[in-house]
């Protein structure tokens, strides 16, 4: 079992919904466990591991196109690994990289609908000279891939109904995080990778808001505002990439999954610029409104932030 939520039901009932992974080095997942416990008994009530196949993503075994404006050292170093481990590898579609962001009970079947992002960090740390200087700098760096969603529509009994596949690509570099801890992905936690209080610091344009409201799944996030088209994996090829130093000059979309129909609309609530890039990790729902914090956050300098409100019809 890797990456989980243990999440309580309306009808007493813990329910814990989770990946697992069916190979020794668990590199990579193999399905998703669901399982429902009697809390007042004790009781293991249900139990099921349903596989996830690349038929189900309808993925195509053609890679993206490279994006001209992905210029992050890093990620190009990631992505050249990345291609080249897995032209070996059949697998390689669910990476052991996705991490279960939410997990929202339907409010017609006992079903529920999770929400999994393709999630890495890097850390960096190491020592340079300059020229014309006799003592040495130490350089720190924490970098973070907020990568493709997984939304994934499962039945009471843990059936897997439909599986929605949303290309995105997010990279964000933080100078000057806490060091002490080498790079990883996957299983180990990514809230806290050494069980304490001395992780790295969380990025704060990245990643997703979601909420269930009315059979829908909205996910609101930061994006290439060229990227209006991208729904699905079909047409993937054209995803930009949205970075550090391209957040400012990008787009806060909103994208709407039908759980009924099964349509995905994606659209664009408002452009972003240098003093109102929204952090949409820190949102904060209630009914049909949206709390958002946005800003420019300055290490070094006074930051400004504003929050946002967004009426959800």
């Amino acid at each position: 079992i890797i990456n989980g939520r243990l999440i309580p039901l309306s009808t007493g009932e813990l329910m814990y919904v989770g990946f697992y992974s069916g190979s020794a080095d668990k590199k990579e997942l193999s399905g998703v466990n669901i399982s429902k416990v009697d809390a007042a008994k004790g009781v293991l009530i249900q139990s099921s591991f349903k596989e996830i196949t690349k038929d189900m993503l309808n993925i195509s075994d053609s890679s993206a196109a490279a994006d001209p404006d992905d210029t992050e050292d890093e990620d190009n170093k990631s992505n050249k690994k990345d291609k080249s481990n897995s032209n070996n590898n059949e697998n390689d579609f669910f990476e052991n990289t996705f991490v279960i962001r939410s997990v929202f009970p339907k409010p017609d079947n006992g079903g529920v609908i999770i929400t999994a992002e393709s999630f890495r960090y890097v850390h960096q740390q190491y020592t340079r000279m300059s020229m014309g200087s006799q003592f040495p700098t130490t350089v720190i760096k924490s970098y973070y891939f907020n990568n493709d969603l997984m939304i994934i529509n499962a039945g009471a009994d843990g059936s897997i109904q439909k599986i929605q596949y949303l290309p995105k690509k997010q990279i964000e570099e933080i100078a000057g995080a806490p060091s002490g801890f080498s790079s990883y992905s996957g299983y180990r936690d990514p809230l806290y990778p050494d069980f304490f209080v001395n992780g790295p610091v969380f990025p704060f344009y990245s990643s997703i808001a979601s909420v269930l409201l009315n059979n829908k799944m909205i996910f609101f996030f930061n994006d290439n505002e060229r990227n209006e088209n991208v729904i699905d994996q079909k047409n993937s090829k054209s995803l930009k990439t949205v970075n550090s130093r391209t957040f400012r000059k990008s787009a806060f979309f909103a994208v709407v999954y039908d759980l009924k129909s099964g349509d995905t609309k994606r659209s664009i609530v408002f452009k972003t610029d240098d003093d109102l890039i929204p952090m949409p990790r820190l949102a904060y729902f209630t009914g049909n409104e949206l709390y958002i914090p946005a800003g420019k956050v300055k290490l070094m300098a006074k930051s400004n932030l504003k929050i946002g409100h967004i009426l959800i019809e």
